[in-house]
Parts: C-alpha cells; sequence; structure tokens
C-alpha cells in the first residue's frame, strides 16, 4: 500500500511533467513504474518512480537500459543544487552572445541568487546536461 507521503510526490511529478509538455498516464495496477510519460515529438517514453527514501535526489533522471528510454525517480528530498530552467536558458542565451563563463556565472549569481560552477555552464552550453525541470527535447 502506498503512503499519502508517496501519493503527493506523485500528484507534484505529474504536474510538472504536464506542464513540461509530456502526456502523463499514472499505472496504478502495478507496483513500478507508478506512471509513464509520453514525449511524441521525441518518440521517447520515460518511467516515473516516487520515492519516499531519502537517500534518492530531488527529481533525478537517470539512464537506465530496459523497456523505457528515461527513469525518472521523484523524492521529496530537495536539494539547492539544482538550478531553474530560467537560468539555464539564460546561460544558453548568454554564451549564445559570446559571453565567457565567468560573465555568464556572475549574471546568474545576481539574477538567481546561486553560483553555478564552470562545469555546470559547460555542461549547458555543450549539450551534455541541464536542469532536471528542462524537458529532453530542449537541450541543445
Amino acid at each position: 500500500m502506498k503512503s499519502n507521503k508517496h501519493e503527493k510526490i506523485l500528484q507534484v511529478a505529474i504536474e510538472k511533467l504536464r506542464e513540461s509538455g509530456y502526456r502523463v498516464i499514472r499505472l496504478d495496477k502495478r507496483r513500478t513504474p507508478d506512471a509513464i510519460a509520453v514525449d511524441f515529438d521525441d518518440k521517447k517514453v520515460v518511467a516515473i518512480e516516487a520515492s519516499t527514501n531519502a537517500v534518492n535526489y530531488h527529481f533525478v533522471r537517470k539512464r537506465i537500459g530496459g523497456q523505457f528510454d528515461e527513469d525518472i525517480i521523484i523524492t521529496d528530498q530537495y536539494s539547492d543544487r539544482y538550478y531553474s530552467r530560467e537560468a539555464y536558458f539564460l546561460a544558453l542565451r548568454l554564451r549564445k552572445e559570446g559571453k565567457i563563463y565567468a560573465e555568464i556565472r556572475d549574471v546568474i549569481e545576481e539574477k538567481f541568487g546561486k553560483r553555478p560552477s564552470n562545469s555546470t555552464l559547460h555542461d549547458w552550453t555543450t549539450g551534455e546536461k541541464a536542469p532536471p525541470e528542462v524537458p529532453r527535447k530542449h537541450i541543445r
């Protein structure tokens, strides 16, 4: 039997994914995953699993070989290491304008109050990574 905490976590995750453009389908009769998200544009199916285990990350995407293209594990443990989608898109725009990482870092710190590392900015601008709330289709 799933807890109320598990259900709240799952509902929030489903709403966020729907806002990001995914079509989400709950799978209440199965143990895992709790839901699947379908991205019709990229022809991708993502497994969604809510977890109340404290060792999992807040909203983590992980590549797992199997029947789904991606798996997402959601917990209520907040980590301040994540950045907003606005910070991500601002970094991309500033890099496109020719700004160096130090300048981008200063602008993001001034606007959002968090100072990303050079490696984070490099990963964003080269398309290797993005904040968890950015749909995969928007990564360069």
